[in-house]
């Protein structure tokens, strides 16, 4: 995604919020362009998708940097520099690889953990109707 468009996105959802802080009627006001609003759920529905678009734009980024760390990690680990510093560099790549990983981990679980409540929720509604 292009910068200029990730921080007009980023903006756009920093009002959204904001507003959706003072009242509903204020989004509808203050939010030129957004479609209006009847209550909490329908904006909290029309947030999620971007702000899952920002997540996933800063998960495609996090593992770009995981395999770029990588790769100087492997390079440092072989030719370099002394023994010495480049070991030291090395671990030092890995240890920020691995930590951005992690979140990477972290994140795609809460999106499974919550596509399962989804799915609990539908069956849940299913059996009430049913």
């Amino acid at each position: 995604m292009n910068a200029k468009i990730k921080q007009y996105l980023t903006n756009y959802l920093g009002d959204l919020d904001y507003w959706s802080g003072v009242d509903l009627e204020s989004v509808n006001h203050y939010t030129s362009g957004t479609p209006t609003m009847d209550s909490d759920a329908q904006l909290a529905a029309y947030i999620k998708p971007l702000e899952d678009l920002l997540k996933e734009e800063d998960n495609e980024l996090k593992k770009y940097q995981i395999d770029s760390l990588r790769h100087w990690e492997k390079s440092f680990r072989q030719e370099y520099c002394s023994a010495e510093h480049a070991e030291y560099i090395a671990d030092v790549l890995a240890s920020e690889r691995m930590r951005l990983e992690r979140r990477i981990e972290s994140y795609e679980m809460g999106l499974t953990e919550a596509w399962l409540a989804e799915q609990k929720n539908l069956v849940d509604q299913e059996n009430d109707n049913g």
